[in-house]
């Protein structure tokens, strides 16, 4: 049992460290795409190729840090709509709060760039959410593509991860109930 779970965490470490130095996706193509923390060298290279007119940085604003102040000043130099949202990806996070970022994101000029540090978590959370409410994607559908292993979520082998999934569940909840989209099914 305990090398079946070694091999499970080193699969898992392997699977970290590329997609840290990889992890591009395209949630909605032509509107939303999603990332880890891009050095400037990637980001000057996805937004050209993508025509990114909004980054959304869910790690929040955090001026004391290099990586900060740069893509700050880059959006800035580009006329780029630079948006940061403080989010964990071990605490659940408020209805409210997600329901405020993706408020934000419609009404924030397209193609968008989400990211987090590893742009798993934080950033897989969120793309199942614009999947779910706004490419009107089947719970399960959004979730399972969105928020999976195959862009860097692990909720199984980091206990406090699944506080992601856990609040996508309480926002499916909320639209099902008092929220945005009240009224629409969601099947699977």
């Amino acid at each position: 049992m305990k090398k079946a779970r070694l091999n499970e965490l080193l699969t898992a470490f392997v699977t970290l460290l590329y997609l840290r130095a990889v992890n591009f996706h395209t949630v909605s193509k032509g509107v939303l795409y999603r990332s880890a923390q891009l050095n400037l060298d990637r980001l000057s290279r996805y937004v050209e190729a993508h025509s990114i007119k909004s980054i959304v940085n869910l790690r929040g604003p955090q001026a004391g840090r290099r990586w900060y102040r740069r893509e700050k000043e880059f959006s800035r130099s580009r006329g780029i709509v630079h948006a940061d949202f403080d989010l964990s990806a071990i605490r659940k996070i408020p209805v409210q709060e997600l329901d405020r970022i993706l408020e934000f994101m419609r009404n924030a000029p397209k193609p968008i760039l989400i990211h987090c540090y590893a742009g798993a978590d934080r950033t897989g959370l969120i793309a199942a959410l614009w999947r779910l409410a706004e490419d009107r994607d089947a719970p399960l559908h959004a979730l399972n593509r969105q928020l999976c292993w195959m862009k860097g979520h692990f909720s199984t082998l980091h206990i406090g991860t699944n506080a992601m999934v856990r609040s996508f569940w309480d926002y499916v909840k909320y639209i099902q109930g008092d929220g945005p989209l009240r009224g629409r099914p969601l099947t699977d």
